[in-house]
């Protein structure tokens, strides 16, 4: 008989972000586990706001969830009472009992799908403490792979969710050095570093097409891919397609409230989302590699950072351009750093001058997700 388990994410299943909770997903599943994906609730306010990301998206998930016979069962709740970082919305109560008031339940829901008891219990955020208590498990597990306060949700509830589901699931995985240092103030059964990787097949393969958008954005092409809402430094960028009108910079990532940014700048293409499986169609037939993240507003949370994005690029052989940040200060890392925009411009000069990219792929290659998921797997069963 499979196993089982229960992942509760911050990220729905389809999202275009595939993080490093999609891949160890993906690979139990590729192991014969029988998953059920559950993701952060949509609630009455979302509809409210059309900022919110990826709604549509997130509320097809919700009326017809993804199911895969003895594989997968993706879900995204609907409550009337949500958590936000917002006075009244904020309280502990709320975020502890939001799923009494989801719609349909979300607790009966997973146990009409028969997850009421399950192999494993996973979370990679600290939004939903209640499985703990709503579920019985072999093996529980929380994975960090951010600063959950770093987001401008900080709260006392926030605090207090983490604090209890580090203090009572059975191993705790973080993928920061930072994370790590950080959660020893937890009493903790047992932590151990689980740094992001790559697919490095997938990721350096140098026979892949060149995506069709290519045919008229002009070499050399500077690629940024990930999120843009809350860590993306859009003025740097800015201010480089300016210093350097001849290199094309290509955002790929939810980049709608970035075009009226970069309007009177044709060297900067926002080409919004792209489906994971086509990301290296992407890097490869770019020249450099970027993460043009705004330390200057967002130090707190960009310090605990360890980027997937990183590891793709190198596994690409695309040299980085970075700032620097107290993460990657504590990796040692073939990448180019800067800490004012012009030394931003003057590394992009620098990364476009490399040529050998055998160093930046063997470093990556260490990095396979193949290899980290062995100590993954080793520590859940």
């Amino acid at each position: 008989m499979s196993k089982k388990a229960l992942f509760i994410s911050a990220n729905h299943w389809t999202s275009p972000y595939r993080v490093g909770t999609h891949i160890i997903a993906g690979f139990l599943i590729r192991e014969g586990w029988q998953i059920a994906f559950v993701s952060e609730p949509i609630s009455p306010f979302h509809f409210f706001n059309p900022n919110s990301l990826f709604l549509k998206e997130r509320n097809q998930l919700n009326k017809e969830p993804l199911e895969i016979k003895n594989s997968l069962f993706a879900y995204v709740p609907f409550t009337f009472l949500p958590y936000f970082n917002l006075p009244f919305f904020n309280s502990y109560f709320i975020l502890k009992n939001w799923q009494r008031f989801s719609f349909p339940n979300a607790f009966k829901l997973i146990n009409e799908k028969g997850f009421a008891e399950v192999d494993l219990l996973y979370f990679d955020t600290v939004r939903q403490p209640f499985w703990l208590q709503k579920i019985k498990y072999k093996k529980s597990a929380l994975r960090i792979p951010d600063y959950f306060s770093g987001y401008g949700e900080s709260s006392t509830a926030i605090k207090k969710a983490e604090k209890e589901i580090a203090e009572n699931v059975d191993t705790v995985f973080y993928s920061s050095m930072l994370n790590g240092e950080r959660i020893s103030q937890y009493k903790i059964k047992e932590k151990i570093y689980l740094p992001n990787g790559v697919d490095f097949q997938k990721f350096s393969d140098t026979y892949s097409e060149e995506p069709l958008e290519y045919k008229t954005i002009p070499k050399p092409r500077i690629i940024y891919i990930g999120e843009t809402e809350k860590r993306f430094d859009a003025n740097i960028i800015k201010h480089a397609a300016f210093q350097r009108p001849d290199y094309s910079f290509v955002i790929i990532g939810n980049g709608k409230h970035l075009k009226s940014s970069f309007n009177n700048l044709k060297n900067v293409y926002t080409l919004g989302t792209v489906p994971y499986d086509k990301l290296p169609n992407y890097l490869l037939h770019s020249q450099a590699g970027i993460i043009p993240y705004n330390i200057k507003e967002k130090k707190e949370l960009i310090d605990f950072v360890n980027p997937l994005k990183l590891y793709q690029y190198l596994a690409a052989g695309l040299p980085v351009v970075a700032p620097v940040w107290k993460e990657l200060e504590l990796i040692n890392l073939p990448i180019l750093t800067y800490k004012t925009p012009d030394e931003f411009c003057r590394q992009l000069d620098n990364a476009l001058a490399q040529q050998d990219k055998t160093k930046l792929r063997e470093f990556a290659s260490k990095y396979d997700w193949e290899n980290i998921l062995k100590t993954f797997r080793e520590n859940i069963e």
